[in-house]
């Protein structure tokens, strides 16, 4: 395996690199350790983070007035559509929402079981100023903290909070998932509540007309009792029989549909499936850090082999009397100088004060 030849006509080889690698073996451990420390450092110095995980599914199913629309549609009405399921990137997005967000940034949470609540804001330290401003900011930073995932295959949504505080976790876990349960309890109520206040309406129509017909089927048969005589008559009263009859249908579909919608109003139905409650983290999350170590140790041995064989490329070059190689060591050499310069300045400025 050859590499780049240098300028003085030697190739530089692998067995090259190597002797130059063992002959410089500090320089290179050196490299490998500090880029070593440069990753491993921050992990080890990182407060422990401890997961709290949870996950649901949102039930699918039909309408839930697929009987009063059918019924709707029979008589010509146009009945809104209501699904009582939603898509899971439906709860995706909410989770994410800054009007669900802002309700858990402005919560308070315990550290410790039985110990005392200290609000979002002041536990996640969120930026000084106006409550507007500090909100907004905590509402970043629970975004940061939080995961939100759908597996596609079951459509199961699942939720990952990660703090430095296990109950903390656990509690914002929590919260979310009381959340999604309030959203979609004020969600039914709200289409139940439209739907009986549109029910409502066409009952007291549908009541009036079945009074109308009934009023004057009524008055036919006071007018005409002996009808039965007359074929005229006879079809008559039976097309006043059955708008009746048909008017009766529709005033007994209607309260009926009335007495369900006010059920609905008021009935807890899950509209979510819990496939796992939040989970209280015993154990903390991994900080990898021997993997970041030998990471560290073989991205810092190849670097500095690396920066053996540019300088010795640099030495060979300035040894050939390159112009680039001398005016790039001179420019070195003039540096180091004024560095020097300036410690020695700044020392004595030190010790004269």
């Amino acid at each position: 395996m050859e590499m780049t030849p240098s300028n003085d006509g030697r190739e530089l080889t692998l067995y090259a690199v190597g002797i130059l690698t063992l002959r410089r073996w500090r320089f290179v451990a050196m490299s490998a350790f500090l880029v070593a420390a440069v990753l491993v450092t921050p992990a080890a110095l990182r407060p422990r983070q401890y997961k709290s995980l949870a996950s649901f599914q949102p039930l699918s199913g039909t309408d839930v007035r697929s009987g009063l629309a059918g019924f709707a549609g029979q008589l010509g009405l146009a009945l809104p559509t209501i699904k009582s399921d939603q898509s899971p990137e439906f709860y995706m997005t909410l989770l994410l929402s800054r009007s669900l967000l802002a309700r858990i940034a402005r919560d308070s949470f315990a550290t410790r079981e039985g110990g005392p609540r200290t609000p979002f804001v002041d536990l996640f330290e969120a930026r000084k100023g106006p409550p507007p401003v500090r909100l907004e900011d905590a509402e970043l930073i629970l975004k940061e903290h939080l995961s939100v995932n759908l597996v596609r295959q079951s459509g199961v949504v699942e939720i990952s909070v990660v703090t430095e505080w296990p109950y903390v976790s656990y509690g914002i876990a929590s919260a979310l998932m009381r959340e999604v349960d309030a959203f979609n309890k004020e969600s039914k109520q709200g289409q139940a509540s439209a739907e009986r206040q549109f029910v409502e309406g066409r009952l007291k129509d549908a009541g009036n007309e079945l009074r109308q017909a009934e009023d004057g089927l009524q008055r036919f048969l006071v007018a005409n009792r002996q009808s039965g005589l007359s074929p005229e008559l006879t079809v008559v009263r039976e097309r006043m029989a059955r708008e009746v009859q048909m008017a009766q249908q529709v005033y007994t579909q209607l309260r009926q549909s009335y007495e369900d919608a006010r059920i609905r109003e008021v009935r807890d139905t899950p509209v979510i499936s819990i496939v796992e409650s939040p989970v209280y983290p015993t154990l903390a999350m991994p900080r990898n850090r021997l993997k970041r170590g030998l990471v560290g140790l073989l991205a810092g041995t190849v670097l500095g082999i690396c920066w053996l064989i540019i300088l010795r490329d640099f030495e060979s070059r300035l040894a050939t009397g390159d112009p680039d190689a001398e005016a790039a060591h001179s420019w070195l050499v003039n540096a180091r100088r004024r560095i020097a310069q300036r410690a020695k300045r700044s020392g004595l400025r030190g010790s004269t004060s």
